[in-house]
C-alpha cells in the first residue's frame, strides 16, 4: 500500500512520466496532497496580504500541473482506459463525473500499459520489498496484493 509521502514522492520523482500505472491509493493520496497544498499556499499567502494568497496559489499549481496529469494518466492506464480521455473534463459537469467514475475502477489485469499493481504476489511484492525465501517458514498468513486492491487499499 502506498502511503501519503511515498505517493506524493512518486507524483513528483515520474512528473514527466505519462506511462506506465498509478494505483488508487497513489492517486488518491496525491489528490489529497494537492488539495492541502492548494489550501495551505491560499491561507499562508493571506496572511501576509490577499495578492501574495494569489500568487502562491498559482505557484503551486504551475508546479503541480505536469505531475497532477502525469498520475492522472497513469491512473487512467491502470483502470484500462487511454489517458486521453482526460480530454473529456472539458465537458461542462458530466466530463468531470466521467473521470471520476473511471478513477475509482479497480486495477485491471496486465494491460497495455504494463502489468497489474494488484498482481497475485505477496503483499511484500506488493509494496516493493523483498519476499521471504521459501525455506523460511512464516506464522503469519499471506495476504496477496490482489486482495488489497479489492479492499482499495
Amino acid at each position: 500500500m502506498v502511503t501519503f509521502v511515498e505517493a506524493i514522492r512518486l507524483g513528483f520523482a515520474k512528473y514527466a512520466d505519462f506511462s506506465g500505472r498509478a494505483t488508487r491509493a497513489e492517486y488518491w493520496w496525491w489528490q489529497l496532497f494537492t488539495f492541502l497544498g492548494a489550501i495551505g499556499s491560499i491561507i499562508l499567502g493571506s496572511i501576509i496580504s490577499e495578492e501574495m494568497g494569489i500568487i502562491l496559489y498559482c505557484l503551486f499549481c504551475l508546479a503541480i500541473i505536469v505531475p497532477a496529469l502525469s498520475i492522472l494518466f497513469r491512473r487512467l492506464h491502470d483502470a484500462g482506459r487511454s489517458g486521453w480521455w482526460f480530454l473529456i473534463t472539458l465537458v461542462p459537469y458530466a466530463g468531470s463525473i466521467v473521470i471520476l467514475v473511471f478513477t475509482l475502477q479497480e486495477s485491471k489485469e496486465d494491460n497495455e500499459w504494463g502489468a497489474s499493481p494488484c498482481g497475485n504476489g505477496s503483499v511484500a511484492s506488493a509494496i516493493g520489498e523483498e519476499s521471504e525465501t521459501p525455506s523460511q517458514e512464516s506464522a503469519e498468513p499471506q495476504v496477496s496484493a490482489k486482495e488489497l486492491c479489492s479492499k482499495g487499499i
